[in-house]
């Protein structure tokens, strides 16, 4: 009885020596995706594409981010509060504003898409058969390009992150100059290494849209940089020349055309964020809140009542008496579909 008693004592010693061995504890959850898991293959670097793209219209963030950036001009005005006020002259006196935090927010997430994209294209898959990897990293870097342009044009001097960022990173602050030689090192490599078009057979791709950022999209961002770096005119001019000699585009026979919904991504335009229409069950449209991260485009489906007045609008973002008074100070100098010559610019009842 004693021998069975010290065999089953042993037993059981070595039983829980076994179980209570820390690393038997340090299990890999199968379920979790890391950057490990998720992005070993030109399929997953695609998505992780998709995911840079989705950023553009898909959160309240990116919709405040395009208010902010197409109201900022010397003919625009607000009848609004005073945040707003400061906001559109280029003063941030309130950093919690949800203008300027949603707009920062929605520039770095699409930054810190796009460096996922391009460290993880270069580190991680070595095998590229379905999509071409240049490919995907020049749309990744007009991207990055086109929201460090709109950093530059907001604040001047911004941290500069091309890495996969983690928290606890403290990014530097760089200057404006070395942002805009950033911005031009991106943009050129998209410039030279995209399609002018998804469809004309000028390019291998498995892309069956219009919607990606194009030769054409990467060619406005350079010289949008360089007019507002120095007033470079002559570096801007090629790329414009360019994109009006060969990149197929005409003006529309009507002006109204580039602002209804029937005539959208028409022959003038050369790159549009495509937006979802449908009005949901609050009735607010696709815009329905300030954490809205969805599937469905909701960028701007309220984006008018911005720039419309009270009661309709919101007062944000008007034209100023300035521009009202140079539109009747300029008659039309020939007939338009919906003017005569002579007679004010069909664009001021709009405006």
């Amino acid at each position: 009885m004693k021998k069975i008693f010290a065999i089953m004592s042993i037993a059981a010693v070595t039983l829980f020596g076994v179980s209570c061995n820390p690393d038997l504890l340090n299990l890999d959850n199968p379920n979790a995706l890391t950057a490990e898991t998720a992005f070993n293959s030109e399929g997953d670097i695609d998505l992780a594409l998709t995911g840079a793209y989705h950023s553009f219209y898909s959160s309240v963030n990116a919709l405040l981010s395009g208010i902010q950036f197409s109201g900022l001009s010397d003919e625009t005005t607000t009848m609004s509060n005073a945040d707003i006020i400061a906001y559109l002259g280029l003063q941030f006196p309130n950093y919690s504003f949800k203008w300027n935090n949603s707009c920062w927010k929605q520039l770095y997430e699409q930054i810190f898409r796009c460096n996922q994209v391009l460290t993880y294209a270069e580190e991680n898959v070595t095998e590229w058969k379905k999509y071409d990897k240049t490919q995907i990293t020049a749309q990744a870097r007009a991207i990055r390009a086109y929201d460090y342009f709109e950093l530059a044009m907001l604040y001047g001097k911004v941290p500069y992150i091309d890495w996969v960022s983690v928290a606890g990173d403290k990014p530097a602050e760089v200057s404006y100059e070395t942002l805009c030689a950033k911005i031009v090192e991106d943009a050129k490599f998209a410039y030279e290494n995209l399609p002018g078009s998804y469809f004309d057979g000028s390019c291998r791709s498995e892309y069956s849209n219009q919607y990606r950022v194009t030769k054409w999209f990467a060619a406005c961002v350079l010289g949008k940089t360089y007019m507002n770096w120095n007033g470079q005119y002559d570096k801007a001019l090629p790329y414009y020349e360019d994109i009006v000699k060969n990149g197929g585009f005409e003006l529309v026979a009507d002006f109204n055309h580039n602002f209804n919904i029937p005539n959208e991504n028409n022959k003038e335009s050369i790159w549009e964020i495509q937006n979802y229409a449908a009005v949901n069950a609050s009735g607010r449209g696709a815009y329905d809140g300030w954490t809205n991260n969805s599937a469905v485009p909701d960028r701007s489906e309220w984006r008018w009542k911005f720039y419309a007045l009270s009661p309709v609008g919101w007062n944000d973002v008007l034209p100023d008496d300035w521009t009202l008074y140079a539109f009747k100070n300029e008659k039309t100098v020939k007939d338009t579909p919906t003017t005569k010559a002579g007679q004010f610019d069909p664009r001021l009842e709009a405006t």
